[in-house]
């Protein structure tokens, strides 16, 4: 029985952290993509 929780678990968890890694993919690419924006835009303020 444990045997049988334990690869459910494994089934549950393995994509879990694949959306969060794809999630956290694009949150990254964003924020960099902003803090690019607002470095140009700050140097054009100079």
């Amino acid at each position: 029985m444990k045997f049988f929780w334990t690869i459910l678990a494994i089934l549950f968890i393995k994509p879990i952290i694949g959306i969060v890694k794809f999630f956290w993919m694009i949150i990254s690419f964003a924020v960099q993509l902003l803090f690019y924006k607002i470095l140009d835009w700050f140097f054009k303020l100079i």
